[in-house]
């Protein structure tokens, strides 16, 4: 029976070990969600495949240029019977043979002498074939464009200009993700400091609602100041209950962002009030110039404006002629000569170059002159979108200047707040214990001092969010 009892003990002291083992809580820094973001983001990685890709039309761009079209081919082909006869000359064989002529007279009275005479005649007839039923041919062809009015050259500069966009959204996408988890990730810290706030606010309340209802009891305050002190407490109950919510809220948002499913396992640490890495030192000047030289919209828009413009150049090389070079080399199982009577593998051969020279683009008011006037029109419509893009991002950067501004005054002003505020707390614990005044008097200041906390906490959050900001779109 002990024997079993002590099983019992192990087995359960094993079930709580590994209960213990296996939810055990993973602690996440902001440098570990970023790295999580980075690996677990779709979108990233779309990108990353947007840039293979590109770089794979670059490279075949580049084998269009540099190196020539290489094609091998063989061939066997069987003809109906028909076909081959047609292709049968058939021709009469002639022999020799010795016939004994007489000799003539000169009035034309044989002599009665002899002369041998070898006379061709008729021997049999022979078949000369010139198609065959079975017939083999190999070959390989080399064909190399040597002149296309610069059109292989500049669809090469267009495939480069497209894989070098394709690296700029891959990087702002990076940026954009690293700015968006850690604004999120300082927005939990937030919470957090807020939560932990009104718990220390709501343990206070309570602790003085005890104590007013003990001491109503006793005779010792009035009703009104029990009922104070009771609605204080229960006042605050609902921001807390809501901003434990926010939390969770935000918490699972922020871990699907990151990637991670179980975030009941999850714990952050860090601390707001942290601003290493955070502050940006640059003045509007060199902030509005990098933020114009970085924003990726921009950027695409100068690539666009860049390919309209090669593109114009492509069309315009339809006015230059085509030169092309062709090397073709043919084996083919045939007979070499016609009187041959067996076949056999011939080689052959034969090299060029061919020139095309277009007629019609020369011609006014053609496709072409047409074509290059729509793509100047299309530069000169995203010229004016890029200048209404660049004034946009002028007030964007002066907006994040002043909001950053606007942060630091508020974390000055609130940081003097919470030292009045607090100073104000104790003074009314001063006079409380002196018995100047009620605790109603002390519940007030505490909620103050608590809202200016929070107050703080605010606004060094915003300061965190738009330096941040500043950050990515100047890159720095």
């Amino acid at each position: 029976m002990k024997s079993r009892l002590v099983l019992i003990l192990l087995a359960t002291k094993t079930i709580f070990l590994l209960s213990v083992a296996f939810t055990k809580t993973t602690t996440l820094t902001l440098s570990n969600c970023i790295e999580l973001a980075l690996r677990n983001n779709n979108t990233l990685a779309q990108y990353e495949k947007d840039i293979k890709i590109a770089e794979a039309q670059y490279l075949q761009a580049l084998g269009d240029l540099y190196t020539p079209s290489i094609s091998a081919s063989g061939s066997y082909t069987i003809l109906d019977p028909k076909t081959v006869d047609n292709g049968k000359i058939v021709a009469p064989e002639y022999g020799y043979v010795v016939t004994n002529m007489p000799v003539l007279q000169q009035n034309g009275m044989p002599t009665g002498s002899y002369v041998p005479v070898p006379v061709m005649i008729p021997t049999g007839f022979q078949t000369n074939q010139q198609v065959f039923q079975d017939n083999y041919s190999m070959g390989i062809s080399i064909t190399k464009p040597l002149f296309t009015g610069f059109k292989l050259w500049n669809a090469t500069k267009i495939k480069k200009l497209n894989l070098e966009l394709a690296k700029q959204k891959y990087e702002d996408k990076k940026r954009e993700i690293v700015t968006s988890i850690s604004t999120s990730f300082y927005n939990l810290l937030l919470i957090r400091e807020n939560i932990k706030l009104l718990e220390d606010l709501d343990k206070s309340l309570k602790e003085r609602w005890n104590y007013a209802l003990s001491a109503y009891n006793a005779g010792i305050v009035s009703e009104y100041d029990k009922i104070r002190a009771e609605v204080s407490y229960k006042n605050n109950q609902p921001n807390l209950i809501k901003i434990k919510n926010a939390y969770i809220t935000a918490k699972i948002a922020f871990c699907n962002q990151i990637g991670i499913t179980n975030y009941d396992d999850i714990e952050f640490t860090g601390n707001l009030l942290d601003s290493t890495n955070i502050s940006v030192s640059i003045s509007l000047e060199e902030a509005t110039t990098l933020a114009i030289s970085n924003d990726i919209n921009l950027k695409n828009i100068d690539y666009t404006i860049e390919n309209l413009k090669i593109t114009k150049q492509v069309t315009s090389a339809n006015r230059y002629p085509t030169v092309t070079g062709f090397f073709n080399y043919k084996y083919d199982y045939k007979k070499e000569k016609s009187s041959d009577t067996d076949r056999k593998w011939v080689d052959s051969w034969s090299a060029g170059i061919q020139l095309t020279m277009p007629i019609d683009s020369w011609i006014p008011f053609t496709k072409t002159y047409h074509a290059e006037n729509e793509i100047d029109e299309n530069i000169k419509k995203l010229e004016l979108t890029r200048q209404q893009l660049i004034d946009s991002i002028r007030l964007q950067v002066k907006n994040i200047f002043l909001q950053i501004e606007q942060s630091k005054e508020l974390i000055v002003s609130q940081s003097e707040n919470v030292r009045m505020a607090k100073a104000g707390l104790d003074l009314a614990n001063k006079r409380y214990r002196a018995g100047a005044v009620s605790s109603l008097e002390v519940t007030d200041a505490e909620v103050s001092y608590n809202q200016a906390q929070l107050n703080y906490l605010q606004a060094v959050y915003e300061y965190f969010s738009n330096e941040l900001q500043l950050k990515k779109i100047t890159r720095k």
